[in-house]
């Protein structure tokens, strides 16, 4: 049985439109178009790294009283390794 490892990641933003929903992921994209330090790549880098991975980044929550966006990563079969994961990045021997 696959174990996907998924997180939730809630910001404090003012929100997702729904007509930007997949804009999001444009590399580039950004809701702070008068700060320089934003690049807007940020979520695209993490939706094409999941991706080559075989998992995914989603818009999971648009505008919210609580809270502004919220985006799921999923990442297939990460939870189903039976040794620790620096045993598996071969950082220590488990003999």
């Amino acid at each position: 049985m696959e174990r996907d490892l998924v997180a939730h990641v809630i910001d404090s933003g003012d929100g997702i439109r729904e007509a930007e929903r997949e804009a999001v992921f444009a590399e580039g994209w950004t809701t702070k178009a008068h700060d320089r330090r934003s690049h807007g790549i940020g979520l695209a880098l993490a939706r094409v790294t999941a991706q080559r991975h075989g998992g995914e980044v989603s818009l999971a929550a648009l505008r919210g009283d609580d809270h502004g966006a919220a985006f799921a990563v999923r990442l297939p079969g990460i939870l189903n390794a039976a040794r620790p994961a620096w045993v598996l990045a071969g950082l220590e021997d488990d003999s």
